[in-house]
């Protein structure tokens, strides 16, 4: 063999070892899906626990995205992150800095932000997902006051 042709054939050998080392990340990208047309996604985080304003502002954009219907008739779709929790900071300081508290979403104070949230939710305008438990690290908070 001459020397090009060994060269070809180890540089052969070396996509082939590269290829055969990544096949499984290589064929999950592959199959990932691909859009036919170009998607306009709309995606908002800091929702939830926090200013109870924010119910007026989702039961609007619930009004908005359902007036923006695809060729389909399908509704647009707005992806709502959402935070569980804010600290709740009369108790804090009640304890003077030494303890964390919070108001969950779950607080009734809070119930017309979780009724527009599931309204929008069940006409189908918003997909909610978790963007985390409150805004804050504890700790650092704590520190801080």
């Amino acid at each position: 063999m001459t020397v090009p042709a060994l060269a070809l054939a180890a540089i052969l050998l070396l996509w082939a070892a590269v290829l055969l080392a990544f096949a499984t990340p290589l064929a999950a990208r592959w199959r990932e899906p691909a859009l036919r047309h170009p998607v306009l996604i709309i995606e908002s985080d800091d929702w939830g626990a926090g200013p109870l304003q924010q119910a007026d502002a989702l039961t609007r954009l619930t009004s908005t995205l359902q007036a923006i219907r695809d060729r389909s008739g399908r509704p647009a779709v707005m992806t709502l992150g959402v935070i569980l929790e804010v600290p709740d900071g009369p108790r804090i300081a009640t304890a003077h800095c030494t303890e964390y508290h919070a108001l969950p979403l779950a607080d009734p104070r809070f119930d017309t932000v979780r009724a527009a949230i599931q309204a929008g939710i069940r006409t189908g305008v918003f997909a909610p997902q978790l963007h985390g438990q409150c805004h804050y690290w504890p700790p650092a908070l704590l520190a801080a006051a």
